[in-house]
């Protein structure tokens, strides 16, 4: 695996202690609530770099109305995706340590300044996450909160041993990282696309330790349902089985421990059967064909060829069969509850 060292600060430039990275794509509203958080925020020694991957709106107005000499905007010349485009803010940053925000979510007042504070205090950290909450569209609390009771620093060894354990990462894109991290260990691999900050996460586990506030100091926004992300995506299952796929050979070699390889092909077989289960209720029949590439590629011979025989059933006969199959599923966790 071979990815890019990002280069080190010239001696002679100002360096402040927070670069935020806040990539954007065609959310020129969405900034506008944005950005306001992170120029309010009580660490003031920040720059905030928006990374504008040629949006057709009026984005770069947006940013402009900000008068605020820490605020920093930048139009790509071209489309770079993610992570290209988060990857190129980094290069553009100059911090000791390194915010990746997202254009659309909510983020506390105190959130830079606790996470540097966290990172000063712990020095074998690589990266640090905060607590989170869930946000509607309309900006209110849904009620939903992940707070958990991690350590405030736990060693790479034992995380990576968790990530390993289960496809739903417990870290999101949303943490500080060290800009010596990107130096020595490099950027986000742009092999993984949209999952590349669960395989960085899990490539820092391998050096460094991972830092934990446990406060819910950044509120996630619920994806619109015209969004690639609401869901069943299956570049995202795909990616994130290629990540587990190519780390857990150098997991065996350093002696973390982790699932047998019968254990590893049954939980992935599970998430492609609820997946494609869930792809059959919300009604996705126009990603038939990802599905079955996909299943193709990582189930077993056995779910293979279960797959063969269900895709000749009409669409509407596997809908009916799917949301029978979901109901006897609630069901049963109702029933288990109940014990």
């Amino acid at each position: 695996m071979s990815v890019e060292m990002l280069e080190k600060v010239a001696s002679d430039q100002p360096r402040p202690r927070v670069s935020v990275v806040l990539p954007t794509y065609k959310r020129a509203e969405a900034l506008q609530h944005t950005l306001p958080l992170l120029l309010a925020q009580t660490e003031r020694d920040i720059e905030i770099i928006v990374m504008d991957d040629c949006s057709p709106d009026h984005t770069a107005n947006v940013v402009k109305s900000f008068a605020d000499s820490r605020l920093r905007y930048v139009r790509n010349a071209s489309n770079l995706k993610i992570p290209g485009n988060v990857n190129q803010g980094i290069r553009y940053s100059r911090g000791t340590y390194v915010m990746i925000c997202h254009d659309h979510d909510v983020y506390a007042p105190t959130l830079l300044m606790e996470l540097a504070n966290h990172l000063d205090q712990h020095a074998t950290a690589l990266f640090v996450q905060s607590g989170r909450y869930g946000v509607r569209l309309d900006g209110s609390e849904n009620g939903v909160r992940w707070v958990m009771d991690y350590a405030a620093v736990t060693s790479g060894a034992k995380w990576l041993e968790t990530m390993l354990r289960r496809f739903a990462s417990p870290v999101t894109g949303l943490c500080m990282v060290r800009r010596s991290a990107f130096e020595t260990y490099g950027l986000f691999d742009p092999e993984f696309g949209w999952s590349s900050d669960v395989e960085l996460w899990m490539r820092l586990c391998f050096v460094g330790d991972v830092g934990y506030v446990p406060k819910p100091l950044i509120g996630i926004r619920e994806r619109a349902e015209n969004e690639r992300f609401w869901g069943v995506n299956w570049e995202l299952v795909d990616e994130i089985f290629r990540i587990h796929k190519t780390v857990r050979p150098r997991a065996q070699h350093a002696a973390i421990p982790f699932d047998s390889a019968q254990d590893f092909q049954k939980r992935i077989d599970r998430d492609l059967l609820i997946n494609f289960l869930t792809m059959l209720v919300r009604h996705d029949a126009t990603k038939l064909l990802e599905a079955e590439t996909i299943i193709q590629r990582h189930g077993s011979a056995s779910l293979v060829r279960v797959f063969d025989i269900v895709r000749h059933v009409p669409y509407r006969g596997l809908q009916t069969g799917a949301r029978l199959l979901n109901r006897v599923r609630k069901k049963w966790i109702t029933y288990r509850e109940a014990l």
